[in-house]
């Protein structure tokens, strides 16, 4: 009986063909085997398939196990580090192209990305630093992608809303973010809350990003997710080929961070507000004092805040919390 292979199929094994890493090969074996004909006459091909596809990935996990546990690191810059995550193709590298300086490989087929990339996005006079690390897959994961993400202040979930499994791939996200102890919130818990979570669970804020909606299904899909998961992280629908509502995306890393700017002035003088001190929201006039020396904090007497809402140059204690935007005169 011949096999009829369609031109997906084939498309799939050319790119097998093509392929140089294990995870590359892997994914368009699970293509081919979820392309391939079902009947008699492939039976034969379906068994070939699923055995080397079975090889491919004991060698990996095999490769894995005798890594070192080191791994690449990426240091962190600017106001914070933001781990791009998400399924094969969902558009994390595009998405860095084109908020950023940085060159990932972009291409069609998947699992493009094989290690970490940073790359610089600007919000007004602050520089976030986002990470872009590869595609999230149940099958097999480099072992240090999950440090690297327990190491981030925050975390990008990248979607593509033109895809029908895109429920599917929240909970891949979740299901692995849980095996690496890390529980993602929508707003910075209470202090009794982290002490609630289990022994070494990590809370780390997460932003949902759905791509591609300018593709048929996306509005649909990204309606379904905005009423399943809109209450419990912030969410943010955008086309980066067509750059459509990507000019929201700085200001919502930021605001993902939870720091506040904060300027210095010294008496008589004008304050530069090219360069903020950033800090942790809930931070005090003491951090800000700690922030520009060590001796001030126990030099300091009171100082004078300057923001919006404020009289101007307001006399304040060392426990004053700052807002973002406020300009800070510090008298010892």
């Amino acid at each position: 009986m011949p096999a009829n292979l369609t031109p997906q199929y084939l498309e799939a094994e050319q790119r097998f063909r093509q392929a140089k890493t294990p995870a590359e090969k892997i994914a368009c074996l699970e293509d081919m085997l979820r392309l391939i004909p079902k009947h008699k006459g492939t039976e034969k091909m379906q068994a070939d398939l699923r055995r080397r596809l079975s090889k491919l990935r004991h060698q990996e996990q095999r490769t894995a196990a005798t890594r070192r546990s080191g791994g690449p690191r990426v240091e962190r810059e600017g106001a914070g580090q933001i781990a791009l995550i998400g399924p094969p193709n969902a558009g994390k590298s595009s998405l860095l192209r084109a908020l950023t300086n940085a060159t990932p490989e972009v291409a069609d087929y998947p699992f493009t990305t094989h290690k970490p990339l940073p790359g610089m996005v600007t919000f007004e006079n602050v520089q976030i630093q986002l990470v872009d690390l590869p595609p999230l897959a149940r099958e097999f994961m480099e072992p240090w992608v999950s440090q690297l993400v327990r190491n981030a202040d925050a975390l990008l979930l990248v979607l593509d809303l033109s895809q029908e499994e895109v429920l599917e791939h929240v909970d891949l996200a979740l299901e692995l973010l849980a095996a690496w102890k890390v529980q993602p919130v929508g707003q910075p818990l209470s202090e009794a809350e982290v002490e609630a979570l289990p022994p070494g669970v990590k809370p780390m804020r997460l932003l949902v990003l759905g791509n591609k909606l300018d593709l048929p299904g996306s509005t649909e899909h990204w309606q379904i997710l905005q009423q399943l998961y809109g209450e419990r992280w912030p969410m943010l629908a955008v086309s980066v080929t067509q750059g459509l509502h990507l000019e929201a995306v700085p200001e919502a890393l930021f605001r993902l961070l939870d720091v506040v700017r904060v300027y210095t002035k010294a008496p008589g003088k004008k304050p530069d507000l090219e360069a903020p001190f950033l800090l942790p929201r809930g931070s005090t006039v003491l951090d800000v004092a700690a922030a520009v020396h060590k001796d001030f904090v126990t030099r300091l007497k009171f100082a004078r805040v300057w923001g919006s809402g404020k009289p101007e140059g307001q006399m304040v204690q060392r426990h004053y919390v700052v807002s973002d935007g406020d300009i800070v005169e510090l008298h010892a």
